[in-house]
């Protein structure tokens, strides 16, 4: 099954791959935290966020809510995000 899914993802254009893996992962995933605060992602949110490849996610706190990001999708807009800030 994961197989099938990462091929759905992969053949997705950039756009709707978000869209897919959210699919996969039908609306949310339990993550389960021990004693430490530590936790681990499952495999295909893992997948998702380039772990396997890059060894870390970012992680970013939005309002209520908490945000995985890939780390190279971050640093790709990191660049555009600084021009914002410098923006008159």
């Amino acid at each position: 099954m994961l197989a099938k899914i990462r091929t759905l993802i992969d053949a997705a254009d950039e756009v709707d791959k978000h869209d897919v893996a959210l699919a996969a992962m039908d609306r949310y995933l339990r993550l389960s935290v021990d004693v430490a605060g530590r936790t681990i992602l499952p495999a295909v949110l893992a997948s998702h966020l380039d772990a396997e490849t890059e060894g870390r996610v970012r992680i970013v706190v939005r309002g209520a809510r908490l945000w995985l990001w890939s780390e190279r999708r971050w640093d790709a807009g990191r660049a555009r995000r600084i021009a914002m800030l410098q923006q008159k």
